[in-house]
């Protein structure tokens, strides 16, 4: 796969890359284990830069009983590779042109580049026709000399001049009502706390909280 890429996206550097990715994903249920790994090489140009990176996720969980409805515990690690956005020579920030980042904050704090973090977690069934999640995610960047990135992959000013690699922990819930086998109420809260990096760039905690009513046709 090939994607065009928008340099302003990663650091001072804006000019046009093509990026190739290549990798494997496996996933499946081993017994009361669910396994789903991913892992994928980046490659290409970034102007007359070359482009070496890397994207690795695995998430796993383990049902506490035989019922399928049971509570499961688990944990995903992520890495996103970082480095290049305010240097030269090769660049090694990740970056995907598709995803879902609310994997990794439901605020769109934080996305998948310069980035490793792991979030032990449970689900469960708290009543009939309720999901319940709990995750807390620790998040340090790959390269200090490199920013913390946010979902739209522009970065946090100021994070690529301070050290440390401590980012941020994520406490976060979501819960699943459904009302009906159509109609669901999804309710999710997050709370960030800042970390060195982000702290010393002048950034402060940030919470989200959101509500919203799905209606399948």
């Amino acid at each position: 796969m090939a994607a065009a890429q928008p340099g302003g996206n990663l650091g001072r550097h804006r000019v046009t890359a093509v990026r190739y990715y290549a990798g494997a994903r496996l996933w499946g249920d081993i017994g009361p284990v669910a396994v789903d790994w991913t892992l994928v090489h980046q490659y290409g140009n970034f102007g007359t830069r070359r482009i070496a990176a890397w994207q690795a996720f695995a998430a796993q969980t383990l049902r506490i009983g035989t019922d399928k409805s049971a509570p499961r515990i688990g944990v995903h690690a992520d890495y996103g590779s970082g480095g290049g956005g305010y240097t030269q020579g090769t660049l090694r920030n990740a970056y995907a042109p598709y995803g879902n980042n609310v994997y990794f904050s439901y605020g769109l704090f934080l996305t998948a580049t310069n980035l490793i973090a792991v979030a032990p977690n449970v689900s469960f069934q708290p009543a009939k026709g309720v999901r319940a999640s709990l995750e807390y995610q620790f998040a340090w960047r790959d390269d200090a000399r490199d920013a913390v990135y946010r979902a739209n992959y522009t970065p946090y000013v100021g994070t690529e001049r301070v050290a440390g690699t401590a980012v941020a922990q994520l406490a976060r819930a979501q819960i699943v009502y459904a009302i009906t086998p159509r109609l669901s109420l999804t309710t999710r809260a997050e709370y960030l706390r800042a970390q060195e990096v982000l702290t010393r760039a002048g950034y402060r905690d940030s919470a989200f909280l959101a509500t919203w009513v799905s209606f399948r046709f």
